[in-house]
C-alpha cells in the first residue's frame, strides 16, 4: 500500500510539472477597435465592427496616432484573425496629405497631392495654395505613395481645394501667439484640451500654426475622446463573400447585410418595420431598424426624432426642456437618389472620477439616423447601438436600393 501511495504521489508531481511547463496557448480577446497581427505575418489589421482592415502602408497607421513601437498590437493565432472577413484597406486619416511616385488618381498629373477630408480624396490645386494653408515649404507632411500601392488609396473624389481662406476639416492649428490647439470642423474651430489632444490621439507634428488674421468662429470644444475622431470612414462597399442581399418585393427594397446578423420583418397597422440584428448580442434591442411610415411628412417625423429622449421639467418658475444627448449633428445625405437627412446623436453620459465626483460629458457613439421620403412614404433608418455598429450601418444604407428602381 505504501509502495502504491509513493508510485501515485510520483505521478501526481510529474503532472502537476507537465502542466505548469507547458504553455497554454488561450484565445486572445479581440475587440473592435483593436490592432493585432498573427505570429508568423507582420501585417497589422484594424478591427471595425465585424470585419478586420489591412493596414496598406506604415505611413497609414501612424496618421491614426498608434504608438510607433506596435506596443498596442495584439498577436493572435491565424485561427483567430480568420473569423473577421476582409473590408477595405485602413484610410489615412482625416488631415493626411499623400501623392503617387509616378502615377496619379483621378485622373491627375503625378505630382498632385491630395488631402484626406471625411474619407474623401481632395486635390489641392496648385503648390500656392498648399503652402498658404499648410506652412509645410519642404512638403515634409506629404506621403510619397508607391505606384503599385495607389489603387488601395483611391478613395471617393471629393471637391478640389482651390483658396487659401479657410483650412478644409480635420486640420490641427495653433495661432503664433498661444499654445491653444483647435481642429477645424464645419469651417469652426473646435478648442482641444491638452487631456483631449492625447486621448484622441494626435501628435505635436500635427499641428499646424496660423497666423492670427485667419479667423474662425468656435464651436462645441473637446475635452475628452471623442469616437467621431478616431473612427475610421469607410470607402465604397465592402466587399465580402459573407454579405448576403435582402429583398422585399412588398416593400419594394434591398440591401446587403452581413450573414451573421438576422432579419425580423415586422407589420404594424401604421407603419412596418425591419429589425436587423447581432444574435450574438444578447442586448434586448435591434442594432439597426428600418421603418417604413405611410402617408407622413418628413418634417414632422425630422422633429420626433429630435425630441426622443426629451422631456419638459419646471425649475422655480421656468419650464425647460431637458434631453438625454448633448446635441443633435444634421446633414444632407443622399439614399439611392433621394435626398435625406443623417442626424448624429452626441449622447450625454454620466462620468465617475470618484464616487463623489461625477459630470456629465458628451460622447459620440455614432448614433445614426437617416430620414427620407419617396412618394408619400418616409423611410426612416437607424442604429442605437454603440457597440461599434455605425461602419457596418453605413455599409448597409450604401447598398440599399429600391427594387422597381434598379
Amino acid at each position: 500500500m505504501r509502495k502504491l501511495l509513493s508510485t501515485l504521489f510520483i505521478l501526481m508531481m510529474f503532472l502537476a510539472f507537465f502542466f505548469l511547463m507547458t504553455p497554454i496557448n488561450a484565445m486572445t480577446s479581440i475587440n473592435s477597435g483593436d490592432l493585432i497581427k498573427t505570429t508568423d505575418n507582420p501585417a497589422i489589421y484594424f478591427i471595425q465592427g465585424l470585419y478586420k482592415r489591412i493596414f496598406p502602408h506604415i505611413a497609414v497607421y501612424h496618421s491614426w496616432g498608434f504608438p510607433e513601437d506596435f506596443s498596442t498590437v495584439k498577436t493572435v493565432s491565424v485561427a483567430e484573425l480568420s473569423v473577421y472577413p476582409d473590408a477595405n484597406p485602413m484610410i489615412f486619416r482625416d488631415g493626411a496629405f499623400f501623392r503617387g511616385t509616378t502615377a496619379s488618381l483621378g485622373g491627375k498629373q503625378a505630382s498632385a497631392v491630395f488631402y484626406v477630408e471625411n474619407a474623401k480624396l481632395r486635390p489641392i490645386k496648385s503648390s500656392q495654395i498648399y503652402q498658404a494653408l499648410f506652412n509645410d515649404p519642404n512638403w515634409k507632411r506629404v506621403v510619397w505613395v508607391p505606384d503599385d500601392l495607389l489603387s488601395k488609396f483611391n478613395y471617393s473624389m471629393g471637391s478640389n481645394i482651390e483658396s487659401s481662406e479657410i483650412h478644409p476639416d480635420g486640420v490641427v492649428v495653433k495661432y503664433s501667439n498661444t499654445e491653444q490647439k483647435y481642429i477645424i470642423q464645419d469651417g469652426k474651430k473646435r478648442a482641444i484640451s491638452n487631456i483631449a489632444f492625447e486621448a484622441n490621439r494626435y501628435k505635436e507634428s500635427d499641428v499646424i500654426t496660423i497666423e492670427d488674421n485667419k479667423i474662425y468662429s468656435d464651436s462645441a470644444s473637446i475635452t475628452d475622446t471623442e469616437t467621431s475622431l478616431l473612427t475610421p470612414g469607410w470607402i465604397g462597399n465592402v466587399e465580402s463573400a459573407d454579405w448576403e442581399t435582402y429583398s422585399n418585393e412588398e416593400l419594394g427594397i434591398s440591401f446587403k447585410y452581413s450573414s451573421i446578423w438576422k432579419i425580423y420583418p415586422q407589420d404594424f397597422q401604421k407603419h412596418k418595420i425591419i429589425y436587423i440584428d447581432n444574435p450574438e448580442i444578447l442586448s434586448g434591442d435591434a442594432e439597426i431598424s428600418i421603418t417604413i411610415k405611410e402617408n407622413v411628412l418628413v418634417e414632422n417625423i425630422l422633429q420626433e426624432e429630435k425630441s426622443l429622449g426629451c422631456h419638459n421639467v419646471i425649475s422655480g418658475n421656468e419650464q425647460k426642456t431637458e434631453c438625454t444627448y448633448c446635441e443633435i449633428k444634421e446633414s444632407d445625405i443622399l439614399v439611392d437618389g433621394y435626398n435625406g437627412k443623417e442626424l448624429t446623436k452626441i449622447n450625454k453620459e454620466t462620468q465617475c472620477a470618484e464616487r463623489d465626483s461625477c459630470e456629465d460629458k458628451c460622447v459620440d457613439y455614432g448614433v445614426k439616423t437617416v430620414i427620407f421620403q419617396k412618394g408619400n412614404d418616409v423611410f426612416i433608418l437607424g442604429t442605437s447601438s454603440t457597440r461599434g455598429y455605425a461602419s457596418i450601418f453605413d455599409q448597409l444604407l450604401a447598398t440599399f436600393i429600391f427594387l422597381d428602381e434598379s
